[in-house]
């Protein structure tokens, strides 16, 4: 099943670590937003909880900068220019929004986009530096390279196919789409170190929704 065809999980309704969705249900209410960044609320609790991500353990907050650099450029701007108002906010801030409100998320103009190459087959103004999540995953000539790469990499004899410098940046864009869905679908990290049949092991979120799910009706 692809992921456009999954549902969201309800966070809400599975079982999240209970200081992590404590704070984000106080910060990411409706209409609340604002409000959550005008109390300047102190991360310094969940900032540092471990998390498991690409075969690496690393602090919660580590992995939100990691994800706005990838995504945005930078971890946040004083002054956006095109970009969304939610560039200057904290890291912590936009990956918790990512999680709890991802629908905004794929309309809002944060990823970064400064090849000239890249523009113009996304057929950008020159002058314009930002695009959507939906604006580029259904981008006609985005679509169409990333089409020539998965072509490439089927003709390739040893799986590595020579990309051209401007493939090679589609394919960088592809990878934050893919970390964006990964991050709405709540499976980008593992949160909870678990034993399963004396083994330890780790869940992500969508798991830990699942193993909510199971204990209700057990």
């Amino acid at each position: 099943m692809s992921i456009d065809k999954m549902n969201r999980p309800q966070f809400a309704k599975g079982v999240i670590p209970g200081i992590l969705l404590a704070l984000a249900f106080a910060a990411f209410l409706p209409q609340s937003l604002q409000a959550a960044e005008e109390k300047n609320l102190d991360y310094s609790v969940i900032e540092k909880i471990p998390v498991f991500h690409e075969d690496r353990a690393k602090p919660l907050d580590t992995f939100a900068r990691e994800t706005m650099r990838l995504v945005a450029g930078r971890e946040k701007w004083r002054n956006p220019k095109e970009g969304d108002d939610r560039l200057k906010r904290e890291p912590m801030t936009n990956l918790l929004s990512m999680l709890f409100e991802a629908d905004e998320w794929r309309d809002i103009p944060v990823i970064h986009i400064d090849k000239a190459n890249v523009k113009e087959i996304l057929g950008m103004d020159g002058k314009a530096e930002w695009i959507t999540y939906e604006g580029l995953k259904n981008n006609p000539g985005f679509k169409s390279v990333i089409e020539d790469i998965r072509k490439k990499h089927r003709e390739s004899e040893d799986g590595k196919p020579k990309l051209t410098p401007v493939e090679r940046k589609v394919s960088d864009l592809n990878g934050v789409l893919n970390r964006m869905d990964s991050v709405f679908y709540g499976t980008a990290f593992t949160v909870v170190p678990v034993e399963h049949n004396g083994v330890p092991g780790w869940l992500s979120l969508q798991e830990m929704a699942d193993s909510g799910k199971n204990r209700t009706r057990s």
